[in-house]
């Protein structure tokens, strides 16, 4: 049999393949292995999943790790490394066709501003923990852009109540909502039961949540098949009221959580935040 090469193989076959590597491989690897590769990369298809890796300023001393250091290297990128103009960059890229946007934490405000432009068929948007908190204040005013999102994922509980009011009037499409590392308290949980009644998937891995704001939750969203309520503090794991009220929830996770706070924050020093997607994203967001 005579052997075929990547090259001859039909371009949009190879574009299929090829857009589900992620950023960090469209970037960094699968552009450098032929032309037919390469010029597959260019392809908005490939660009409309976009999860960028971690990507953290420099150390003080012009040293980049991980893969800003890997990028920097490859493109051999001198001087301060441009994060604004990367970002939109890659996002031009997608030539406004992205539906899934995690973006990393050292986005800029002109970055956002772009993203808001430039992605109107946005179906789900991650803000990364330690997201710069004074941007949370233009998020509500940004959602007109976003009318088609289904999964929307903060990195703090700062002006939620507002960010979730508007996602109520303009957010219709909306079956999923998560918070990294959430400090939850009765205000929060009010507000999940007041504007995301219908909340089918719901993520609050690693909050700190009192067991009745947790009730309020479960009483108030009667929709919920996935719930991850995983390593968090304010409540015990296999607390049976609480299992009694998730018993109509397809999906309930509680492992981990506990009632000691300092155990909690030990946990939180130790932990990695990033966002758990196992079940919550993966499969049910559309394409």
């Amino acid at each position: 049999m005579e052997e075929r090469k990547w090259e001859e193989l039909d371009k949009d076959c190879l574009v299929n393949v090829i857009r589900r590597v992620g950023v960090e491989s469209l970037l960094l690897s699968v552009p450098f292995v032929c032309k037919t590769w390469y010029e597959a990369t260019l392809s908005p298809l490939c660009w409309r999943r976009l999860a960028f890796p971690q990507m953290l300023p420099d150390d003080g001393n012009g040293t980049y790790s991980g893969f800003t250091s890997r990028l920097v290297n490859s493109y051999q990128v001198k001087g301060y490394f441009p994060f604004t103009r990367f970002i939109m960059s890659i996002v031009k890229r997608s030539n406004r066709s992205a539906t899934f946007l995690a973006l990393p934490v050292c986005c800029t405000k002109e970055a956002l501003l772009y993203v808001a432009d430039e992605c109107p068929k946005l179906r789900a948007l991650l803000l990364p923990y330690e997201f710069d908190l004074n941007y949370y204040s233009m998020i509500p005013g940004l959602l007109s852009k976003w009318t088609r999102l289904e999964f929307l994922v903060l990195g703090d509980c700062l002006n939620m109540e507002e960010i979730l009011a508007q996602v109520n009037i303009l957010c219709k499409h909306l079956v999923g909502f998560g918070i990294i590392s959430a400090y939850f308290e009765e205000n929060e949980a009010s507000a999940i039961v007041t504007f995301l009644p219908n909340i089918k998937y719901l993520s609050l891995n690693h909050a700190f949540m009192k067991r009745a704001d947790l009730v309020t939750i479960l009483k108030g969203c009667k929709e919920l098949v996935y719930f991850d309520a995983r390593q968090c503090q304010g409540f015990e794991a296999g607390d049976g009221k609480i299992l009694k009220l998730a018993s109509h929830i397809r999906v309930f996770r509680d492992e981990g959580s506990m009632r000691d706070e300092h155990l909690w924050a030990e946990h939180l020093c130790d932990g990695c935040f990033s966002f758990p997607i196992d079940g919550f994203l993966d499969g049910y967001c559309s394409d």
